[in-house]
Formats: C-alpha cells, sequence, structure tokens
C-alpha cells in the first residue's frame, strides 16, 4: 500500500472527515456542521464516531495494514494512533464515502435506446482527453498502449453486466462520460460525479484521473482505477470491498471478476441481467508477468466463526522474493 502524502495534523483529519461525509454516515450522524470543525479535536465524541465510520469504511486496506504491522486485526475504535493516522495517507478515490444531500447515488442508471445503431443497449458515452496523460501509460499515438488495453478492458468488464461502453476521442465539455488527467488534491487518485438522473447524454457526467498514480501493477490497478470511477458515473457510492471499495484493493484484474463483486447486484438493478457480447477475444494484459522467485498474494479471506462472519482480509500487492 502506498502512503502518498505526509501525515496529517489533527485539524486536517477532521477537516478530511468532514469531506469524505464520515460525520454524516446514516448508521450514526453526528450533526456536526462545516463551522463547528475548528472547536474540535480529536479527544471530541463526535470526532471518535467519525473516526470509528472511517476505520470500518477503510476496513480492507486497515486491516492489511494491521496485519503486517501486528499480525492481526485492528480495533475499530475511534482512536487515531499511528495506524490510524497512516489510514489518512493512504491513495483512494476523492469522492465522499458519505455524500452530503444532493450528492447521494439517486439515479437509476437506467437508460438506453441511446444510439440507433445499438436500439437495445444501455450506453454510455466515454469521452477520452489525452492531455496529462503519463508516459508510463504508453504514448499518446500508441494505438496498443498500456492506457489504450486498460480503457478495452474495462469496456469489456462492463459489457459483462450488460452496459456498452462507446469510447470516443475528444477534448472535454462534452456531454457524456469525460475522461481527463489532472492533478487531484492529496492523495486522491481518481475523482467522478454521480449524476442524480442520465439519459442519453443529456447530462454531462465526468471523471479524472491522477497522472502521478503509478503503482507496482500498472495494468490491473489502473483498470480497477477505471471500473471503480465509471461506476460513481453509472450513480454508486462506495461499497465496502471489492472494485468500489475506497481505495484500490489489490490483485489480477479479470473482465469476469464484476459479476463475482459486490457491484454486481447494483449493475442488475441498473441494466439487467445479460452481457453484450463485443467484436474480439479478452486480449491478455500487457508486460512481462511477475519476475522469478517473486511470490504474489492476491484477493480476499473470509474468517468465520461458527458459520457467522466475523472480518474479511484483502491482501493487496503482497510480494516477497524467494518465499513469505
Amino acid at each position: 500500500m502506498i502512503l502518498a502524502r505526509p501525515p496529517m495534523t489533527p485539524d486536517q483529519m477532521i477537516q478530511e472527515l468532514f469531506y469524505l461525509g464520515h460525520f454524516n454516515n446514516p448508521r450514526n450522524p453526528t450533526g456536526v456542521q462545516a463551522q463547528d470543525l475548528p472547536t474540535l479535536t480529536l479527544n471530541d465524541k463526535v470526532v471518535k464516531t467519525a473516526v470509528k465510520s472511517y476505520q470500518d469504511m477503510m476496513g480492507l486496506a486497515y486491516d492489511t495494514m494491521a496485519l503486517g504491522i501486528y499480525g492481526r486485526a485492528a480495533d475499530v475504535d475511534g482512536i487515531v494512533g499511528p495506524l490510524t493516522s497512516d489510514l489518512f495517507r493512504l491513495e483512494r478515490c476523492g469522492f465522499p464515502d458519505y455524500p452530503s444531500v444532493g450528492m447521494e447515488a439517486t439515479g437509476s442508471g437506467s437508460w438506453g435506446a441511446c444510439d440507433p445503431k445499438y436500439p437495445n443497449d444501455h450506453i454510455m458515452y466515454l469521452y477520452v482527453n489525452k492531455s496529462g496523460m503519463p508516459s508510463f501509460l504508453g504514448s499518446k499515438d500508441d494505438p496498443n498502449s498500456i492506457f489504450e488495453q486498460v480503457i478495452d478492458m474495462v469496456i469489456r468488464a462492463y459489457a459483462k453486466v450488460n452496459l456498452r461502453i462507446i469510447r470516443v476521442d475528444s477534448p472535454p465539455g462534452k456531454n457524456g462520460s469525460t475522461l481527463t488527467f489532472e492533478n487531484l488534491r492529496g492523495s486522491t487518485i481518481g475523482l467522478a460525479i454521480v449524476p442524480g438522473s442520465f439519459s442519453c447524454g443529456m447530462r454531462p457526467i465526468w471523471l479524472k484521473l491522477n497522472p502521478n498514480y503509478k503503482p507496482s501493477a500498472i495494468f490491473h490497478q489502473w483498470c480497477r482505477l477505471m471500473t471503480h470511477e465509471l461506476f460513481h458515473n453509472c450513480g454508486s457510492g462506495h461499497l465496502r470491498g471489492g472494485i468500489m471499495n475506497p481505495s484500490i484493493v489489490g490483485g489480477t484484474f479479470e473482465v469476469e471478476e464484476i459479476l463475482l463483486d459486490v457491484m454486481y447486484p447494483r449493475c442488475v438493478s441498473y441494466y439487467g441481467k445479460g452481457e453484450i457480447i463485443l467484436d474480439g477475444p479478452t486480449p491478455p494484459p500487457p508486460g512481462p508477468g511477475p519476475s522469478p522467485g517473486v511470490i504474489t498474494a492476491e484477493g480476499e479471506i473470509t474468517i468465520k466463526q461458527d458459520g457467522q462472519f466475523v472480518r474479511r482480509y484483502s491482501l493487496a500487492d503482497t510480494q516477497a522474493p524467494g518465499g513469505f
């Protein structure tokens, strides 16, 4: 896991909790407003409530970090110790975990008949602007660059859940989904709008990707990032675990993964069950595999006691030369 920014001050943590909506978690709202923030400290009950909310939402990363440091899962306790301080430094999506009024994911996401060529398909137009694209994603003019292969993989993943994404090279400002590369605040690696409604490109929606996001597994993690941000465009907020987890969950990205993800039931509610058949087979991921002697652990582990769910652990980008 990448700690993308220096440690936050207590005031900055409180501001971040407010920006990400954790004072407004509907399971335990605090009533804190923007004007209250300068008077708050990390020891206040309402702040501890918000910290617990953040620890819980970021639970996969929180547990992974704790397992690496302490060999056990972390307590969701609202206390800002060294582990929680590091949790605030992780790279993650910038969309609020609990949006304020007017930002909720209220759209049905169900739209179709937008293109006479595909009259029965749910369609999203993805307007792509490559200005600012980082060189590690390839040349802007290379049709086989990592970036182009990422887009192709994401399009094929959404086809599995009955959404046809039509990609168009275009400058920003067009209706539909506009993809741009922009430097984003703090450790934010991606940001998107969640539209209240959408009908055949009549309401602009957008996603922004941070060109400084350079994970160890570039192809797979950029697939996850783009799939995540596009689902915000479809009308979804964050979900704990899987593709819509606030921070990127590691591991190989496969187009069929979306069918097993926690976001899948929401896809079905948007587009119904079905699959759009695209031309050609799914291409293999670019680049060489892991270096010889490197063992990679991927995915999640669910712990149960007496058949009851206890906790889920994430193994994200875990590598050890020659063994663990």
